[in-house]
């Protein structure tokens, strides 16, 4: 992969295939779809265009040439496509996974970053209160004539003010260590991620793996690529954590295992879902299993993401609204109070 393709990110990627599949549903051939490319595109779009061109020319598939510069399963869905036949929904199929891909752990964490900073800053806040502006009323109005709710804010701003930067340590220490943890392959038997993967963002991950892991296995089989070998294909180019799973599904079929929900029970997909593929898995079609599979779990991911988002938002914003009582009502208090007592 070149320098050049880093850059050409998912969004990038869902422009360019919607200027395809715009251009392939009214009948625009692929040649003529590169040849637009080159002239129109953008300075990574011509280069796409050549080597769609170069592709073509050496009688290799228009997908070949987009290998380099798309997420793999991004890729997998326009090659499925184009294998079987069906480019305009192999296309199709990729910009959805496009939109798969952004319902990430990662973008949980963006989205309810800003609420996240917004307490963080009303936090520090309180501590200023403490250093600056406590001290200051105490000089106008001794502290033995202060109400409750200002000794209240004033220990609260203490708090944060002697302890604030060892939680925010402890907290970025946590999510970062959760990041690192979130792609390593379990530790000998695996029991201890078990108990840890029950947790919110660790269970996010499973679904979201669990989800890519079903579109790129309707992808390969579509493509005619046999159960073992697409297992095998996605295994080279994955997390250690995935790697652990996969290397328990192809035990599972080297042991025996035909119903794809048994080859798929690796702790990797719920009880419930796995019951389900079970079910699925007697029909034997696996394209349609690893599609319906597919499309159940990111309903699934979409409806969870979602819950999240608004739960994590409101508990964040219902904290912030507590803490600025706290330390407002103190500080209404205390100017009450001096006011009262100028006036006595």
């Amino acid at each position: 992969m070149n320098l050049e393709s880093k850059f050409f990110n998912l969004e990038k990627q869902g422009v360019l295939l919607y200027q395809i599949l715009r251009l392939s549903k009214v009948g625009i051939n692929q040649r003529e779809i590169a040849s637009q490319l080159v002239q129109y595109g953008s300075s990574i779009e011509k280069k796409i265009g050549n080597e769609i061109f170069t592709a073509i020319d050496n009688g290799d598939t228009f997908s070949s040439a987009l290998k380099p510069w798309f997420n793999r399963i991004v890729w997998e869905s326009i090659l499925a496509g184009e294998i079987s036949g069906d480019w305009n929904n192999g296309i199709k199929h990729a910009i959805e996974t496009i939109h798969l891909q952004n319902v990430s752990t990662i973008v949980l964490i963006k989205t309810l970053m800003k609420p996240i900073l917004g307490l963080i800053g009303l936090l520090f806040a309180c501590a200023c209160s403490y250093w600056y502006f406590f001290p200051m009323m105490s000089g106008l109005l001794p502290m033995a004539h202060w109400g409750g709710m200002s000794i209240a804010a004033y220990k609260f701003g203490y708090f944060w003010a002697t302890y604030g930067s060892i939680l925010l340590g402890v907290f970025l220490s946590t999510i970062i260590t959760i990041m690192i943890m979130l792609p390593l392959a379990p530790i000998a038997n695996g029991r201890l991620r078990q108990l840890l993967d029950l947790l919110p963002i660790f269970s996010h991950y499973r679904l979201i793996l669990a989800t890519n892991l079903f579109r790129s296995m309707s992808n390969l089989t579509r493509a005619g690529i046999p159960l073992l070998e697409a297992i095998e294909h996605i295994e080279k180019d994955t997390s250690l954590y995935m790697k652990w799973h996969l290397s328990l599904a192809q035990d599972n079929i080297n042991t025996g295992n035909e119903n794809i929900g048994d080859i798929l029970n690796t702790g990797l997909i719920d009880e419930q879902n796995i019951r389900t593929l079970k079910i699925l898995g007697t029909t034997g079609d696996l394209f349609h299993i690893f599609l319906n599979a597919s499309e159940l779990h990111s309903s699934l991911l979409e409806s969870k993401m979602l819950n999240m988002k608004v739960w994590g938002a409101n508990i964040i914003k219902i904290v912030g609204l507590i803490i600025g009582l706290i330390t407002g009502g103190g500080i209404a208090q205390l100017i009450t109070d001096m006011v009262t007592n100028i006036h006595i």
